[in-house]
């Protein structure tokens, strides 16, 4: 080690914890500020312009600065990475961003300062959680619903991927991905050996709920009949939004006075 290094090393300051309760499932985490070397993985995501790749730039950064044990970024509930995401953002970088925005009548660019406590804030409601038991009416199943995860997500997006017959992404077979992605886990009936009262080793039954593989929560939604599909899409559609809402408001154009509806994106949060 050079001796400018060594001498940079030994005046660094203590590096800041912060703590963040997650809205949607409610469990602290520990968390440092990003560094330059943090961000360097998102800035060449933007450079190769992938989206799937920018993405899971943002899932390392929560790697690399969240220091809570076993701490797993693909069980996430979607909208709390979002939530800490914007977290880290303002204890790394600042409290304002930059928002770049285009004019859609004439094309005119725009670049504007915002503040991150602006954006509208929507506070957890009982009805954005929810993790309910769904018996099906075709079929003698018990599966219970939760929210998509990160994980879920990326498999989704995955699915965005591939090509259909014609060489487009088959939009159907990503939105009911989406809708099975909710289904977590089913019930099982298991046995298992116990004492009864004579001291004798007898088996009993008991439920159990175990998870389900993503593909195979793909394969039950498309076999499921019309009513019981309609039950899952139904949980879906009630689970309501939370979190930070990205749109900035209508914004004039100064050349054509144009208004137009501005919404912010993951860069400026982080390239500030």
């Amino acid at each position: 080690m050079s001796d400018v290094l060594a001498v940079f090393n030994s005046a660094k300051k203590e590096v800041p914890e912060h703590r963040y309760v997650l809205p949607g499932s409610g469990k602290e985490v520990l968390f440092r500020p990003f560094t330059t070397k943090d961000q360097k993985s998102i800035l060449k995501a933007i450079e190769k312009n992938d989206s799937i790749l920018i993405q899971e730039a943002f899932d390392q950064l929560l790697r690399n600065c969240v220091l809570t044990p076993n701490f797993d970024v693909e069980g996430l509930y979607s909208k709390d990475r979002e939530c800490l995401l914007i977290e880290l953002s303002k204890e790394s970088v600042r409290d304002e961003f930059t928002q770049a925005w285009e004019c859609k009548m004439c094309g005119k660019e725009h670049t504007e300062e915002f503040k991150i406590e602006d954006l509208k804030y929507e506070e957890v409601i009982e009805d954005s959680i929810k993790n309910v038991e769904v018996e099906f009416e075709d079929v003698d199943f018990v599966v219970k619903l939760n929210n998509p995860s990160r994980g879920d997500e990326k498999k989704i997006l995955a699915l965005g991927k591939k090509k259909g017959e014609n060489g487009e992404i088959s939009q159907t077979e990503v939105l009911l991905a989406t809708f099975a992605s909710v289904i977590k886990e089913y019930k099982s009936l298991e046995k298992r050996s116990v004492k009864d009262d004579q001291g004798e080793t007898v088996e009993e039954e008991f439920e159990q709920f175990k998870a389900i593989k993503f593909d195979d929560r793909i394969k039950i939604f498309d076999q499921l009949t019309i009513r019981d599909k309609k039950k899952i899409e139904e949980f879906f559609n009630g689970v309501k939004n939370y979190g930070y809402d990205l749109k900035l408001g209508d914004k004039e154009c100064k050349k054509c006075s144009e208004e137009n509806e501005v919404e912010a994106d993951w860069f400026g949060f982080f390239l500030t």
